[in-house]
């Protein structure tokens, strides 16, 4: 009787020990699968991040590509690509388009005369003035060579662009930056423009290079 009271008590104990273990086992257990799912959700965390980074690393060197670092203004590359889409645009819908160029005068003896420096921070100084004047809705202004800015004004007639030209004229002259080399004694710029409406018979090429006769 006393071996097997003795059996008995010993499997009451190793009952309540498996279960002990048991218990510990699943605690372990559910506190490796927390510290997974917290593993996952930090390396999700970290892979958006980095997905992040690199989609604003692309968006940076997009918008470099398409800049005119001088100016800030869009370079020619973007002007032409523009166009090309505003002209078939245009085309389809029958509206007019206008374009304005306005040349700096003489920039190259410019730069001789005062530097560089000097000589960007004159065009940046007029292209801000040009920028922060325009009325006409979302134009598009860009630094298309050297010495020379371009207004794509959408939707734009003869009668608006030569309008809107001479007002954006009148406010860059407001700028009185001293050229004493120069017929004028200050920087000048040289204004023209055109408006068409796109047809099959021009490109918006051509019609850009007509213009750039102009000057």
């Amino acid at each position: 009787l006393g071996s097997l009271l003795e059996l008995f008590v010993f499997a009451l104990a190793l009952v309540a020990r498996v279960r002990l273990l048991q218990k510990e086992k699943n605690a372990f257990q559910f506190e490796l699968i927390a510290i997974e799912k917290k593993e996952k959700n930090l390396l999700k965390i970290e892979v958006e991040n980095k997905r992040q980074e690199l989609l604003e690393a692309h968006h940076r060197v997009e918008t470099l590509q398409r800049i005119d670092t001088v100016t800030g203004l869009f370079n020619r590359s973007y002007f032409d690509n523009q166009l090309q889409d505003e002209w078939k645009l245009a085309q389809y819908k029958k509206l007019p388009l206008g374009i304005i160029l306005a040349e700096f005068n003489d920039l190259t003896l410019y730069r001789e005369s005062y530097g560089k420096q000097t000589c960007d921070y004159s065009l940046r100084l007029l292209a801000q003035k040009l920028v922060s004047n325009t009325t006409q809705e979302h134009p598009i202004v860009a630094r298309i060579r050297d010495d020379r800015l371009a207004l794509l004004l959408i939707n734009s007639n003869q009668e608006k662009t030569i309008s809107f030209m001479q007002e954006i004229k009148a406010s860059v002259e407001q700028v009185q930056i001293p050229f004493k080399e120069s017929n004028f004694g200050r920087v000048e710029m040289n204004f023209v423009s055109d408006a068409i409406t796109p047809n099959l018979h021009c490109s918006s090429q051509q019609f850009l290079v007509k213009i750039e006769h102009m000057l």
